[in-house]
Formats: C-alpha cells, sequence, structure tokens
C-alpha cells in the first residue's frame, strides 16, 4: 500500500558529534542567536520606558532636585518624620516651634525667624551657624544652588 522506499527517506537519522569538532564560529553563531532572542523579550520593557509620560526640565523647579537629593531624605515635604522637621511653610517660622519634632535645645532657644539670610547661612554650614543643632549634614558651598534651594523652599507647601 506504501511506497516502502518513501518511509525510509523520511526516517531521522542521528548522528553523533564529537564536541571537538565543532569550531568556535558554530558556537557563536548559536550564541547570538540566543542573545538576539533575548533581546527581543526586554524590548517591552523598553517601549514602556521610552513611552511614557515625557518630564521636562521646565516641570521641576530647580531646587526641587537638590532638596528631593540632599534634604529630601531627613527632610520630608508635607509629612511628619524622624530624621527632620517638615520644611513646608517653613519661611517665616520661628526656629525649633513647629509641633511634632524634637529640636536640639540650641534651635528651640535660637530664637530666630526663617528668612532667606538666615536659611543661606545655615545651609551653607549647619554647625557653624548654629552651634549644637541636630543637623548633621555637611553644608552647600555653592551659592547658586543655596539659592535655587531656598526659592524652592519658598513654594513648597
Amino acid at each position: 500500500m506504501f511506497d516502502q522506499s518513501f518511509i525510509e527517506r523520511r526516517k531521522l537519522t542521528i548522528i553523533a558529534v564529537d564536541p571537538s569538532s565543532i569550531t568556535l564560529p558554530e558556537v557563536q553563531r548559536i550564541d547570538s542567536k540566543r542573545i538576539k532572542f533575548r533581546q527581543w523579550i526586554y524590548l517591552p520593557f523598553f517601549m514602556v520606558f521610552l513611552l511614557g509620560e515625557p518630564t521636562f526640565a521646565q516641570d521641576v523647579p530647580p531646587g526641587g532636585a537638590v532638596f528631593k537629593q540632599r534634604c529630601g531624605t531627613c527632610h520630608v515635604s508635607g509629612k511628619a518624620s524622624a530624621m527632620g522637621p517638615d520644611l513646608a511653610g517653613v519661611f517665616g517660622r520661628k526656629a525649633g516651634t513647629l509641633p511634632g519634632f524634637t529640636y536640639s535645645s540650641a534651635m528651640r532657644d535660637s530664637q530666630r525667624v526663617w528668612n532667606e539670610m538666615e536659611l543661606d547661612a545655615f545651609i551653607q554650614n549647619p554647625q557653624k551657624a548654629m552651634k549644637g543643632t541636630k543637623m548633621f549634614a555637611p553644608g552647600i558651598g555653592d551659592a547658586k544652588i543655596r539659592s535655587d534651594l531656598i526659592n524652592y523652599l519658598q513654594i513648597i507647601e
């Protein structure tokens, strides 16, 4: 009924391969196929990253990035923090008076009211500006960065 020669030709032949007979270009070709396949797997993640909502420089005030990088660890705007007091609304506030934070005696007894000049001196070198403060940050020496940060502190609430 079936042609026996047709069946014989369709049988798979298994060949034993000696690993030492495989050349380096053949291995590299196999690896490059795997790498190309893996690259396609990551494509959806990259597309989400690329097609996400863009942020522009004008969206973040200049001092906002400085606040997040240098101050945001301890001073969380809008929330109480165990590390540092909330700095929202700091302008015009007497130093060491925000409820819910334990200030150093130096800060409580200073009688300072935060304004641009006081904040500039304090941000430049906290330990020099107020002996005995609990703030252990090294300060910011660059006047432009301090100015941007102070301008940002004026607008956060």
